[in-house]
């Protein structure tokens, strides 16, 4: 099971739809995108944006809001990343229109 934190006290909201998104604007200024992460970053999913099909795999793989990730290695060029979750590795290739944004934990 992925570890959870809770946004809602960070004032966040979300809403799903065909594009599935949460909004936390007191935490923008830590908001980055997951392959910006330097190797060995940690962050909190929190939110993953795109297709809904899209969406819903990356939430089956575990990449849910709220779940802590840290980054263990990236292939060049745009290549998938690794990403650790509880100890299980995911290798992640993010299309152009899937964005899984995460707040930085400062690494």
């Amino acid at each position: 099971m992925a570890t959870q934190i809770s946004t809602r006290s960070a004032g966040c909201y979300g809403t799903a739809g065909p594009t599935v998104f949460v909004i936390c604007p007191n935490m923008n200024k830590n908001l980055s995108g997951l392959q910006s992460l330097p190797i060995g970053g940690t962050g909190v999913i929190a939110a993953v944006r795109g297709p809904q099909n899209a969406v819903r795999r990356i939430n089956e793989l575990g990449l849910t809001k709220g779940t802590a990730v840290t980054i263990v290695r990236k292939a060049p060029f745009g290549g998938p990343i690794e990403v650790s979750i509880d100890g299980t590795h995911l290798a992640v290739r993010l299309a152009e229109d899937l964005s899984i944004d995460v707040l930085a934990n400062g690494r």
